[in-house]
C-alpha cells in the first residue's frame, strides 16, 4: 500500500515532497543541515506518522472514529496568547500609564477579549505535527533511536566513591520531536532516558 493523505485510511499527513519542504531548512547535530527524503523513504514517512498517533495522546478526538491517524481532530482548543505586562506601553508609546495598565487588563486578564481560546480548524493538521513526523522519518532513516537508550553507552562517574549513572547516548534527539508536539498533547509511549533522568 503506497502514501495516502486523505480520507479514513491515510497514512500519512504530508507527502515526500511536502516533508522536504520543511527539513530543507532543518538543522540537527545528528543528521546535519537540510537532510532530504527520497521516494524510497515513504515507508519511514508512513512509520513517523503511526509512531507519533500510537504514542501521544492529542487533544480534542479524532473527526472520523474510524480514521487510522491521530489528526486531523475536532475539539482542539488552544490558550489565546497573553503578551508581557508592559505590552501597550512598547506598543503605544504615548500611551498613559493607567489606560495601558486598564487596556491590558481587560483585553488579557477579565474578559480577556484578546486572549480567549483558540479552536483549531478540523480539516487542518498542525505544522508541529507534520515538522515532528518529517523529523521521526530521518531519524528512523538515520538509524536514531529516540524512545529508549539502546546504546548501553551510559557512563559511570565517581562521586565520592559513589557510583553515579550519567546516560550520554543521546536520545536527546528526541527533543526535536518532543518540543514540537508538547502544545498539541502528551506522550503516552514507554518512558526514555536522556541527561537528566527518564521522561
Amino acid at each position: 500500500m503506497g502514501l495516502e493523505t486523505t480520507g479514513t485510511n491515510a497514512n500519512s499527513w504530508q507527502t515526500i515532497t511536502q516533508a522536504n519542504q520543511f527539513l530543507t531548512d532543518f538543522v540537527h547535530p545528528s543528521v546535519g543541515a537540510g537532510p532530504q527524503l527520497n521516494d524510497n523513504d515513504e515507508p519511514y514517512l508512513i512509520e513517523a506518522a503511526k509512531m507519533i498517533s500510537r504514542m501521544w495522546s492529542f487533544k480534542g478526538q479524532p473527526v472520523e472514529a474510524m480514521q487510522s491517524l491521530a489528526w486531523p481532530r475536532k475539539g482542539v482548543v488552544l490558550e489565546g496568547n497573553k503578551p508581557a505586562a508592559d505590552w501597550f506601553d512598547r506598543n503605544f508609546p504615548n500611551i498613559d500609564p493607567c489606560h495601558a495598565e486598564l487596556a491590558y487588563f481587560i483585553h488579557f486578564e477579565s474578559p480577556g477579549l484578546s486572549a480567549a481560546p483558540i479552536t483549531f480548524p478540523e480539516d487542518q493538521v498542525p505544522a508541529d505535527v507534520l515538522e515532528a513526523q518529517a523529523i521521526l522519518a530521518v531519524f528512523m532513516i538515520e538509524g536514531i533511536t529516540i524512545w529508549q537508550d539502546n546504546g548501553l553507552n551510559a557512563t559511570e562517574v565517581k562521586l565520592d566513591g559513589v557510583g553515579t549513572i550519567k546516560p550520554t547516548n543521546s536520545v536527546a534527539a528526541a527533543d526535536a520531536v518532543f518540543y514540537r508536539l508538547a502544545k498539541w498533547g502528551s506522550f503516552r509511549g514507554p518512558s526514555i532516558v536522556r541527561p537528566g533522568g527518564a521522561r
